[in-house]
């Protein structure tokens, strides 16, 4: 059939019928579609982005809260770690005092892996391969002092890790909030202009 001023009649063929249907499936408020701005399709934008932006946020809080819990089992191994700096030697201390040593950091190491994920997680790797120093040197008589250092030092570089990357989500955060109120900002500043407009037009209306 012919065309009427831009509008097919007659009945709707297969494709013009599936326009139609996505069309009703995936409106669009950019104002090509409207022909105008309004303040509703502005709202209906700052929703969606402020949407997106606080989705972006909690993911942040999740894994902070995360983090939080990893670094507290960390600082509680390495407590343990630096009670004994000064390293073990038969003069000093007594068999019992060590073993119950290499038993409380065994069961320590065993905690903070498992918080973080598993041995096969990657912060449960980093403290699998700082494990490493104290696998070393566990069964010795005699843990000299330097030995108990690099115990303690392969354990920080766990823990530095750990608190960059709590750094740099809290600067993404810090981004993500800015984003946030500036996309408030404009969409009010939007809304208030073309109320102003609207205004100006009822009132020279007739006139």
């Amino acid at each position: 059939m012919g065309a009427n001023n831009g509008m097919f009649v007659g009945a709707p063929n297969a494709g013009m019928k599936a326009a139609m249907i996505a069309n009703l499936a995936t409106p669009d408020i950019t104002s090509a579609a409207y022909g105008f701005l309004t303040p509703d399709t502005l709202m209906t934008f700052c929703a969606s982005r402020l949407r997106g932006i606080d989705d972006q946020c909690n993911n942040i809080f999740r894994k902070q809260a995360k983090r939080n819990d990893e670094s507290a089992v960390l600082s509680d191994l390495s407590q343990k770690l630096a009670a004994y700096k000064s390293g073990f030697t038969p003069t000093t201390h007594g068999e019992k005092e060590r073993n119950d040593f290499v038993a409380d950091i065994e069961a320590a190491y065993a905690k903070a892996i498992e918080a973080v994920g598993g041995p096969e997680s990657a912060l449960g790797q980093k403290i699998v391969d700082a494990k490493k120093a104290f696998d070393a040197t566990k069964n010795d008589a005699h843990i000299t002092a330097q030995e108990a250092s690099d115990m303690h030092t392969a354990l920080s570089e766990v823990q530095k890790g750990l608190n960059q990357a709590g750094e740099m989500e809290m600067l993404q955060l810090q981004s993500l909030m800015s984003q946030r109120q500036q996309a408030i900002q404009i969409c009010t500043n939007l809304v208030q202009s073309l109320g102003q407009q609207s205004m100006s037009i009822a009132q020279n209306t007739g006139k």
